[in-house]
């Protein structure tokens, strides 16, 4: 049984590393006339940075905690478990979205060695940043599979993620063979690409989770992703604004790598300010929630 779930797992993790092998050469093929590789790994970088601080270390001890009623039979505690999970997760990610969104460019600086080039993979970034909900969404539902002892289903729909993965990546260098795309747009087109199908893979992700147990509470997903949207919008226009006060493009926060990260930070103080101030005013239920699990990090907590 343990060799039966390691060989889906592995199975999974080869079907992956063949498709990003295939965006890999695509973008390999084009190099000779712009970086694109290396833009396209620079905002993969930034864009992992998000997701494994909050995604990875909030969301893992949801897992165990999945694993346990699921392990003891308990349904309904495992769908409960499921919607609090995701509600929490999205709160800090719609916030890191907006933050990195606004921040992208000076976010990029700190990677590249020029502000063209940071400007060039601040839209790959954006483009990698449309899936970062769903795939917030996807890591509690994979990982409920997982607590169930199925590593066949996450294959499957991991296998038809790549897939699409593949089959965009072709209609990008398609669309770049045939002048409707520019060479600096070639990795934005293959990251908004792979963000698609990422979307996509979570909605069958979820779709069939919920034949194999039942209601998922949707409805209170899509309440809490309006009310962190309502809130994460303006502030990230509003970080938009503080760059564009900073000099924008040209200013200062693109001048070097340490100015950079400088940047960031400033901006993405401003998003988070201004997002926890408008769900405060929304009087967001997930707030004081997120706010009783940031003090247990909290020395002598």
């Amino acid at each position: 049984n343990v060799g039966r779930l390691a060989g889906w797992t592995f199975l999974m993790a080869l079907a992956s590393l063949i498709a990003g092998l295939v965006q890999t050469q695509i973008l390999t093929e084009a190099s000779e006339v712009g970086a694109s590789v290396a833009t396209f790994q620079y905002a993969w970088l930034i864009f992992m940075l998000p997701y494994s601080v909050i995604v990875l270390s909030i969301g893992t001890p949801y897992f165990t905690q999945i694993s346990e009623h699921a392990a003891a039979g308990r349904d309904a505690e495992v769908r409960a478990d499921i919607a609090q999970s995701i509600r929490t997760l999205l709160f800090f990610i719609a916030a890191a979205v907006a933050a990195v969104a606004a921040a992208a460019i000076p976010a990029s600086r700190v990677f590249t060695n020029a502000a063209s080039d940071a400007v060039e993979a601040a839209l790959v970034l954006v483009c990698f940043l449309v899936c970062l909900v769903p795939l917030t969404i996807l890591f509690i539902v994979q990982r409920t599979f997982y607590a169930y002892g199925d590593t066949r289903t996450p294959f499957w729909f991991t296998l038809f993620q790549c897939v699409l993965v593949v089959i965009s990546a072709f209609v990008a260098q398609w669309l770049l063979a045939a002048d409707v795309i520019a060479i600096t747009s070639l990795a934005a087109t293959i990251a908004l690409g792979q963000s698609i199908a990422s979307t996509i893979q979570t909605v069958v992700a979820v779709w069939l989770l919920h034949r194999k147990i039942g209601g998922l509470q949707i409805r209170t997903w899509m309440a809490a992703v309006a009310r962190f949207a309502a809130a994460a919008v303006p502030a990230g226009f509003a970080g938009w604004g503080v760059f564009l006060l900073l000099g924008g493009p040209s200013g200062w926060t693109t001048a070097d790598k340490i100015q950079g990260a400088l940047g960031t930070c400033i901006i993405g103080a401003a998003v988070v300010i201004v997002y926890v101030a408008i769900l405060a005013l929304l009087r967001a239920p997930e707030l004081k929630a997120a706010g009783s699990m940031l003090r247990r990090f909290l020395p002598g907590r």
